[in-house]
């Protein structure tokens, strides 16, 4: 299913026909690279006064543009109205933080801002959780092999498999339409 979280933010989206698919939330949200550097580098430029989140363009070929502050208000509203933190956690896998990682440490320069986005905006964030995902797992799986995923998108397909298989069924998080499809 592909959720409108933004048109749900604003009012204007019919949740009578999702509400199973919402509760499924709580038993976490699996946050792809893009929301997670949205929601952390977001958060900072808020307390900062910066606009690091601009520095970000989103791969996705139906927004062609780079991130702004907007979109970290709309992820949090998102995360705020389904309850973070009171009923479910953020998940994500150390591949996702490595990616993560790889876009901060190439659009951030400055060393003291790194080093706060990470200590301040990153670290202190209880409600964000590790999935584990094996490297062997990753090898195991024909689209990394092929390059036609990620080793981000990977994961999140390994995990997603783990949950189902465990009837621990996650939410995904992820601005990547052709992913979601």
């Amino acid at each position: 299913m592909w959720f409108d979280s933004y048109n749900f933010v604003c009012g204007e989206y019919d949740i009578v026909p999702y509400k199973s698919d919402v509760s499924l939330m709580y038993r976490g949200i699996l946050l792809d690279t893009a929301p997670l550097l949205i929601l952390i580098v977001g958060h900072y430029d808020t307390l900062y006064n910066t606009k690091f989140i601009e520095n970000f363009q989103s791969k996705s070929k139906e927004l062609k543009r780079n991130y702004d502050k907007y979109d970290y208000k709309i992820l949090l509203a998102f995360l705020n109205s389904v309850g973070l933190g009171k009923k479910f956690n953020l998940i994500i896998t150390s591949q996702i933080f490595t990616e993560f990682i790889k876009h901060l440490w190439e659009k951030v320069d400055d060393k003291e801002h790194f080093e706060n986005i990470l200590s301040e905006c990153f670290k202190n964030k209880s409600y964000i959780k590790e999935e584990s995902v094996s490297f062997m797992d990753c090898l195991n799986q024909k689209d990394f092999l092929k390059k036609e995923l990620e080793i981000g998108d990977i994961s999140i397909f390994i995990t997603t498999q783990k949950t189902i298989n465990s009837n621990k069924i996650v939410t995904i998080i992820t601005d990547d339409i052709p992913f979601a499809n």
